[in-house]
Parts: C-alpha cells; sequence; structure tokens
C-alpha cells in the first residue's frame, strides 16, 4: 500500500513551477505525474474534476470498498480509480502497481509531519480510515485533534472545526521546523513562493512565526515552528 498527496491544477506548468521552487524533484510512474520531497509524493492531475486529496494505491480494494460502501458513497468511478467523500476531503482508491521514489529529496520546506484535515465528522472520518488500515496514534476521539498512520508511515492529522486559529485548506501539508523556522520563512520568501496567509497569532510579540503556502490547485502547506 501506498498513500500520496493528490492535488489537481489548473495550470500543470505553473504547479511545476511552484514545485520546483519549493525544492520538490520531478518524476513519472504509471503514466502519471509525481513529485517527491521529505519523503512525501504529490500527484500532480489536471482533469477538470480533479480536486485535492489522499490517493492511496494497492493492487486491490475490494475487500475494503465492499466495506466502505456500507458507511459512505463513492460519487466516481472509474477502471482503476474510486473516489470516495472523506468528511471535506477527496479519498481516491486506486488499483494498480505500488511503486517507490527511492531518491532522497529535501525540500526548502523543512521537516514534514503527514498531513491534516478539518473535519466536523471527525469519529466517522477515523472509522473509514480503520476501515483502510490506519491506527490512531496520538489523541483520542473525544478531543478536537487525533493522529493516525498508516501501516507504511503516513500520517493524518484530523482537526475538529475551530481548532486553528488561522485559514485552513482540506488537506494541508504539515511542516513543523521548531526554532528554525524564521529561516525556513526567509528562504521560502526568497524563492518567489506567494504567501497564503502570515500567522501572527501565536506570538506575543505580534510577529510573523509561522506562514501557509497553497500549491496553484488550492493545496495547503503549513509551515510552523511547532
Amino acid at each position: 500500500m501506498k498513500a500520496i498527496v493528490h492535488t489537481s491544477t489548473p495550470n500543470i506548468e505553473k504547479s511545476k513551477d511552484f514545485y520546483s521552487a519549493i525544492g520538490f524533484k520531478a518524476f513519472d510512474a504509471n503514466g502519471k505525474q509525481y513529485y517527491n520531497a521529505d519523503g512525501m509524493t504529490i500527484e500532480l492531475n489536471s482533469d477538470r474534476f480533479a480536486r485535492p486529496g489522499i490517493k492511496i494505491i494497492k493492487p486491490s480494494w475490494l475487500k475494503e470498498k465492499q466495506r466502505l460502501n456500507d458507511v459512505c458513497q463513492f460519487w466516481k468511478k472509474s477502471e482503476d480509480v474510486t473516489v470516495y467523500g472523506l468528511g471535506s476531503t477527496w479519498l481516491y482508491l486506486e488499483e494498480g502497481e505500488v511503486f517507490e521514489s527511492n531518491e532522497k529529496v529535501d525540500s526548502i520546506l523543512g521537516n514534514n509531519s503527514g498531513i491534516s484535515i478539518e473535519t466536523a465528522e471527525l469519529k466517522w472520518v477515523n472509522k473509514v480510515l480503520n476501515i483502510l488500515g490506519f491506527k490512531m496514534t496520538y489523541g483520542d476521539l473525544d478531543s478536537s485533534w487525533i493522529s493516525m498512520e498508516s501501516e507504511t508511515g503516513f500520517q493524518i492529522s484530523l482537526m475538529a472545526p475551530n481548532s486553528c486559529p488561522h485559514m485552513f485548506f482540506n488537506p494541508s501539508l504539515n511542516y513543523f521546523n521548531g526554532a528554525n523556522n524564521l529561516n525556513i520563512i526567509n528562504e521560502i520568501k526568497n524563492s518567489g513562493v506567494e504567501i497564503a496567509e502570515e500567522i501572527t497569532y501565536f506570538n506575543k510579540k505580534d510577529e510573523v512565526d509561522n506562514i501557509i503556502i497553497r500549491d496553484p490547485g488550492g493545496l495547503g502547506f503549513f509551515i510552523f515552528n511547532d
């Protein structure tokens, strides 16, 4: 099983420029365009019906889809991909060959810690992810935040509404850089990438110490000093 991030694009060249600017490296597999860095793989999809979300690939999803169809509805189906609504995020289940990008690539964004999804249906999304093999690693279902992880180490944080005092794009990649975050923010600014939000909420001096960026298709990136 391989879990990746799936993103749409209104302009494939602008998306390629974005990922190149932040240090991701392009590669092709199974006839599709991917970018890789920090142990994270992102698929670029220029289809007009594509949306940001999570894609999980394995040879067969037959058993899992039989269980999923009892708890949620799929609303697009092709020969090898079934799409479900995972709360406010698309979930793509692809049947096919699992590929790997073995080259180690470091972006300018820092330390990747999986992705975050904001949802008002935290318990239900947890149930769906359990069917797909994810296990809870932190938090509990009565709190506003839980973290889940696949058997291959793909991390998903589920956030209840009003947990985060900043903009939230579903899903968003997490980059947690501690005291080095200011240096990373400066490097991002020097790269020419547009900043979607400069965050001062957590800073007693009202200084920008966290930022959010977005790719051209709307996928978010939290660049935080956690």
